[in-house]
């Protein structure tokens, strides 16, 4: 009897261990499975979030096996890594290169992806760690692969640090590496990344040179995901210069390849690239009907913040339209689902000024006044100087259209106030890259430049605070001669008022030079205009014709007529009597204590005649 119980206890316990033998070796091989098609997806972000819900629903057991959880954390870290959460990624990139301890492929992937991890997020001393780790690997095992690979580490670094001449030379170095030995695997990546590095350094015409060869690569890696990044950059860079046809052309490309996916995310984007081209080229039809289709995928796929943008572009098409009424309506359909989702107040502030700025296009203020009130109660909570900034700009807006200049005063005050705070903030850091530059000794001549450009904005700042102090002159002297001289004094605060836009314009045009090296061709023409006119005063020569200007500035008339008519919203005529009922006043106000002829006034300022002045 004894050796029967004996008997059937050893026969169930080698069945049950057989049973989980089995059941375990399948779930490794199932891990094995993902892990292989992660490795050949892993620059493929939409293909990480594929795998990791494929994981999610089979893999119901943790393994046993280390190799397999460290394989896990390497299916995990693509995804969080295609959601932009980029702690977790570290956390499971850490927590899987711990779990491996003898050298492998295994290992080699999940050191490689967390150095990469680290020099996006610029965590240096953890970079080192896992690149030291790659980089003996690859000269152990002498993968050329693996070489080029931790080449491209540190070019992600100094991109994370804007460096991008250092990170065009370790770029083009891997890409050497590849190409020598006849490797097309990883070269449209690096291809695309030499073309977002020099499209950041406005070399525009080589950035879309390597957009198009990493296309081209695509073809042959069949990675449809990276020739979508490619048509979205080339769309950009169109779209900058204004070249709308050819941006219609290759956002039409991306959306006959995304409609071969069916992915809804993908889907409702690329309507909305187009609803947004057609939208800068006026066609409303076309950007009404792309809108509503984004919308439409929008719901389809469920996502409560790609229906929150969906919306948002809606409204703000029909802003842009001149339909402020519908705006109107789909905007507060807006802010009241943000608030449903719980929207970051970033998030909410946006809308609530788009809402107040749409109120006020509406005539009615007393809405916009509760919106933007809204929103200026929700930046104590934030940090985004700009954003404070852009709310007490709509703020001030309205109370200039009712008139109430106090109020007036006071808020574009405070905007001035936060956009000098976000100008030095910007400088600051641009004298920063600078003196890492100046280190270098690689780029003296854009230093010189850069530096050109901080000192010119420090002027324009410089400039907007004593307008601020003229216009709260120009309201004491209103109270003191309201009688007497009202209509005068509130015509010199009107032209103040255009002035200091005119400064806002420069100010705008300052800020995106500072990002690029080069300054574009109607960036040099505005800048060589405004110098003849605000520091040579061509404007007193009488006999100036638009011919003579143009020929000043070393271009034809149709360009200056342009340049004329987009920045300051005049003809030549208009803009010149400006500056010359300008110079008029500062004389005037200069010598209050000579008597001075009309006539004269007239003929320093420029003017012809006594008539004309």
């Amino acid at each position: 009897m004894k050796t029967y119980i004996t008997t059937l206890t050893l026969s169930i316990f080698l069945l049950l261990n057989f049973s989980c033998t089995n059941n375990s070796d399948e779930i490794d091989n199932k891990i094995d499975l993902f892990y292989q098609e992660a490795i050949n997806n892993s620059n493929n972000l939409i293909q990480a979030s594929e795998i990791y819900n494929k994981k999610e629903n089979e893999i119901l057991t943790e393994p046993n096996d280390k190799e397999s959880k460290a394989k896990l954390c390497y299916i995990d870290a693509l995804y969080y890594k295609s959601i932009n959460n980029k702690d977790s990624v570290m956390i499971c990139l850490e927590k899987g290169f711990d779990l491996i301890r003898k050298n492998s492929d295994l290992k080699f992937n999940i050191a490689l992806l967390a150095a990469q991890s680290a020099a996006r997020i610029r965590q240096k001393d953890k970079m080192d760690i896992y690149y030291n780790y790659c980089n003996k690997r690859a000269q152990k095992t002498k993968n050329i692969v693996h070489l080029a690979q931790c080449k491209i580490i540190y070019a992600l670094y100094y991109m994370s640090e804007n460096k991008d001449s250092e990170a065009i030379s370790f770029l083009q170095n891997a890409d050497s590496l590849l190409k020598y030995n006849n490797i097309n695997n990883y070269r449209d990546y690096y291809q695309y990344l030499l073309g977002y590095n020099y499209e950041r350094q406005s070399f525009n015409t080589k950035a879309y040179e390597h957009y198009l060869n990493s296309l081209a690569l695509c073809d042959s890696t069949k990675n449809n995901f990276r020739k979508l990044q490619n048509y979205q950059r080339i769309v950009s860079l169109y779209r900058k210069d204004k070249r709308f046809e050819e941006a219609l052309k290759w956002q039409k490309e991306k959306l006959e390849l995304v409609k071969q996916s069916n992915n809804l995310r993908l889907l409702r984007e690329s309507y909305e690239g187009l609803g947004i081209i057609y939208t800068e080229m006026k066609d409303w039809n076309n950007g009404e009907r792309y809108f509503q289709e984004s919308l439409k995928y929008a719901k389809e796929s469920k996502v409560k913040s790609g229906i929150a943008t969906s919306l948002t572009n809606l409204g703000n098409f029909y802003y842009e339209k001149g339909n402020y009424k519908k705006a109107a309506q789909i905007l507060e359909e807006v802010y009241n689902y943000k608030k449903t989702i719980n929207a970051s107040n970033s998030s909410l502030i946006n809308t609530l000024n788009s809402l107040g700025k749409t109120y006020n296009a509406l005539n009615n203020t007393q809405v916009a006044h509760k919106y933007l009130n809204e929103s200026l109660q929700l930046t104590d909570s934030i940090e985004s100087i700009h954003l404070k900034a852009v709310t007490n700009k709509h703020i001030y807006e309205l109370y200039k259209k009712e008139k109430n200049f106090p109020e007036a005063i006071k808020y574009v005050t405070a905007y001035l106030k936060f956009e000098k705070e976000n100008e030095l903030r910007k400088s600051s850091d641009k004298l920063k890259k600078l003196m890492v530059e100046y280190e270098t000794k690689e780029k003296d001549q854009q230093i010189t430049m850069q530096k050109q450009e901080l000192t010119n904005s420090r002027i324009i700042i410089s400039a907007l605070s004593f307008i601020v102090s003229l216009i709260i002159v120009i309201f004491i002297l209103i109270i003191l001669n309201k009688r007497v001289r009202q209509k005068a004094i509130t015509t010199i605060y009107k032209q103040h008022i255009e002035a200091q836009h005119k400064q806002e314009i420069i100010n705008n045009l300052i800020k995106e030079r500072t990002t690029s090296n080069i300054q574009t061709n109607e960036n040099r023409l505005l800048s060589n205009l405004l110098s003849l006119l605000d520091k040579e005063q061509v404007f007193k020569q009488q006999d100036l014709t638009l011919d003579l200007l143009a020929a000043k500035l070393n271009t034809n008339i149709t360009y200056v007529s342009q340049i004329i008519n987009k920045e300051f919203g005049c003809n030549f005529n208009t803009l010149i009597n400006r500056y010359r009922i300008s110079h008029c006043k500062k004389l005037i106000e200069g010598n209050k204590k000579d008597k001075l002829l009309m006539k004269q006034l007239g003929f320093d300022s420029g003017f012809a005649s006594q008539s004309t002045f």
